[in-house]
Formats: C-alpha cells, structure tokens, sequence
C-alpha cells in the first residue's frame, strides 16, 4: 500500500486488493471494469484503489463481497 504524508489518499494496486480482500486479482479487475468497486484511474490508465473506499464499501457491502 502506498502510504501518502498528510492528508493525501493511500492508493493500492489491484495486487494489493486482491490480497487485502482475498479474492482474486481477476475478479478486482473485472469488478473495477463493471463499476462493482470503488476505483480512481491514475494518470487516466492505471486501476488504482483508496484504502478508504474500500473500506467502507467492504462495510456496506458485507459478506456480500466475499464469494
């Protein structure tokens, strides 16, 4: 997880939310692409992931989430 000074956002990589989650870098992307998961696109390309969004979609979400 890259970790920001400050108040700047900690970005995770798809890697990084597949293996926080447990769940497969496969499905984070697919779910990205779908608009499943919160997801910012860095320099316009690169799937890049808040920490914090995803845990409060995790929250809202709840067992939902893990399949």
């Amino acid at each position: 997880v890259s970790e920001n000074t400050g108040k700047q956002k900690k970005y995770m990589t798809p890697e990084e939310v597949a293996e926080y989650l447990n769940i497969s870098v496969h499905t984070i992307k697919k779910w990205a692409s779908e608009q499943r998961i919160p997801v910012s696109k860095l320099n316009g390309k690169h799937n890049r992931f808040i920490k914090e969004d995803i845990d409060k979609w995790v929250r809202a979400n709840g067992k939902r989430v893990i399949r």
